[in-house]
């Protein structure tokens, strides 16, 4: 199976080869034009420089992919959005979220976001009750055995063969 890209790595590289090529056609360009030489010559030249030093990773992009990606951080975007923006007004611990940025200002999805971040993206937070702390911790406590399933999580009754056969 194929490992899973983050579409955010796809468009950086891409916004990188992008930069990179706009530089390359602005040294080229100075380059000759500190020399003299004409300036459509040199844009030409300059311009068929850039391309040549980019074109090989072009050719190793697939335009379906990008569609994907962009696709996929369309979702997310309108996912955001959907939960910074709830239905449910009581439910207002969300609202008026910079939810754009949860989805193209971090360098992965699963950079950790923490509390002075969070209120800067314009969540809402509070600090939990003792009770709430307590409950977590105790959960905490259950969980510490369980390794990472996916689905339901193994009851104590069961042995791991009888959830390998569930």
């Amino acid at each position: 199976m194929a490992e899973r890209q983050s579409p955010l790595e796809a468009f950086q590289a891409m916004k990188y080869l992008r930069e990179f090529s706009l530089e390359s056609l602005d040294a080229g360009m100075m380059f000759l034009l500190e020399r003299e030489v004409d300036p459509h010559l040199a844009l030409e030249t300059a311009t068929r420089f850039a391309m040549q030093i980019v074109q090989p990773v072009l050719a190793k992009v697939e335009p379906y992919d990008l569609g994907s990606f962009a696709r996929d951080s369309e979702l997310a975007v309108s996912y955001c959005r959907r939960v910074s923006n709830p239905t449910d007004d009581r439910k207002k611990t969300q609202r008026d979220v910079k939810y754009r940025a949860l989805v193209l200002s971090y360098p992965s999805h699963e950079f950790v976001i923490d509390r002075d971040e969070a209120e800067e993206l314009g969540f809402k937070l509070c600090t939990p009750t003792n009770e709430l702390d307590e409950a977590y911790e105790e959960l905490r406590d259950k969980l510490e055995g369980v390794k990472t399933c996916i689905g339901m999580i193994r009851g104590e009754d069961e042995t791991p063969d009888e959830e390998a056969s569930t």
